[in-house]
């Protein structure tokens, strides 16, 4: 047989196994397949009757759902009107604790606001009298001034009183004692043997002196402030012309050379209107040096009391040193007085020193010593002596009992 015959052979017995294994396995893959199909059927009808089942307990779910919101929207409901009520009468009960502080508060605020509206309302009266009176005294006031302006504008003589009234002011202002560091109007001769009279002499230390005058001149100057603007110029002029008139008379008088002082060679000429020296000083600078050269200072009332007050600094410090000198010298005397005193003082221990001896041998022979009077005088009495008071105990307990040397006969011949 030939080979190819025998591998036919084969090969068709090789297939027709593989056909009838493949058709074993093709029975047991549609046994398999149509086991699952069934299973496959139980399957969707068993998922189809929880898909049923599932539908139902959704409904049922939902229904409990809004049956539960229901409930709780009522049980929400009236717990929100039993809160409520509460709450709205806790509330009231805290806001009437909240509020009852308050309302004292408040009721402390108002009588606090009624009390200041009834203050402020009496100061109102009272500062719209004051005011009421002040504005009267300030008519008063500035009548006065027009007259006093009116009075001095027409007497030079009343003038010369009022700058020496305001000098005098100054002075006292400036802490300076009238007759102890200046004088007023003291009356000396120059070296001309005129009669002088300087309004004032301020007393300097080291016998020094100093000497000012008070001079006005008002009548140009007011009419200066009180003319329009085109006719000031002449008023002007003439309060220059007063002022260096005023300087020229100064200097004439040769003040510093007056015989009972010891002054510089120049006085001070007092200006009492700061305003008219200052108008004066602006529209003329060379009057001062024209007043210098005069042997003549002016001064105003400003430049015057620094110048006092200075002088018056001075004044304090000579005083301060006289009394370190006076208390220096009370004190030498108090230590001198001291001496003795301690002396008198030792003398007199001495002497208490020998009157205490002598008063305890007294003592010592009345009360302490043996046999002592006290005892002795006691022991009459117990002897049976006629008397009608006792010496007192504490001197019988000093005096101690009587001596065993004093026998009774002995006591019996007192």
């Amino acid at each position: 047989m030939p080979i190819i015959t025998i591998i036919i052979s084969v090969v068709g017995v090789f297939l027709a196994t593989a056909v009838a294994y493949l058709m074993i396995e093709l029975k047991k893959t549609r046994q398999r397949t149509e086991r699952d199909i069934a299973e496959l059927a139980t399957a969707k009808t068993t998922i189809q009757h929880l898909q049923e089942k599932l539908e139902t307990q959704r409904a049922d779910l939902e229904q409990l759902t809004r049956r539960f919101t229901l409930e709780f929207e009522n049980l929400a409901t009236r717990i929100l009107k039993v809160n409520s009520a509460e709450f709205a009468e806790q509330s009231r009960s805290n806001l009437g604790v909240l509020i009852a502080p308050l309302q004292t508060k408040l009721g402390e605020f108002r009588e606090q606001i009624e009390r200041s509206y009834k203050v402020e309302s009496d100061e109102r009266i009272t500062l719209k009298t004051e005011i009421k009176q002040l504005a009267d005294l300030n008519k008063q006031l500035g009548d006065e001034a027009r007259q006093l302006a009116k009075a001095l504008k027409s007497d030079s003589k009343q003038q010369g009183c009022w700058g020496e009234l305001v000098l005098e002011k100054i002075l006292e202002s400036s802490g300076l004692r009238k007759d102890h560091e200046y004088r007023r109007e003291v009356a000396d001769r120059n070296a001309e043997d005129q009669l002088i009279r300087p309004d004032v002499v301020l007393n300097l230390p080291d016998a020094n002196h100093l000497i000012i005058d008070s001079k006005v001149s008002l009548t140009a100057y007011i009419e200066f402030t009180a003319a329009p603007a085109q006719d000031q110029s002449r008023f002007l002029t003439q309060h220059l012309q007063s002022l260096r008139s005023h300087v020229k008379g100064l200097s004439e008088k040769h003040y510093p050379s007056a015989k009972s002082l010891n002054a510089p060679d120049f006085v001070l000429m007092f200006v009492p209107v700061e305003s008219s020296f200052a108008l004066a000083v602006k529209e003329d600078p060379s009057l001062l040096d024209y007043a210098w050269e005069r042997k003549v200072i002016i001064v105003s009332p400003s430049t015057l009391l620094a110048a006092l007050r200075t002088i018056a600094a001075f004044w304090k410090g000579e005083r301060q040193t006289q009394n370190t000198l006076a208390i220096a010298d009370a004190g030498g005397a108090l230590y001198d007085k001291f001496v003795g005193f301690c002396e008198d003082m030792q003398g007199i221990g001495a002497k208490i020193d020998s009157a205490r001896q002598a008063y305890d041998t007294a003592m010592n022979k009345l009360v302490t010593g043996n046999g002592n009077i006290i005892r002795r005088v006691e022991h009459m009495r117990e002897l049976g002596a006629n008397v009608k008071k006792t010496l007192p105990a504490s001197l019988l307990e000093q005096a101690g009992p009587l001596p065993t040397s004093v026998g009774k006969n002995e006591g019996e011949t007192f």
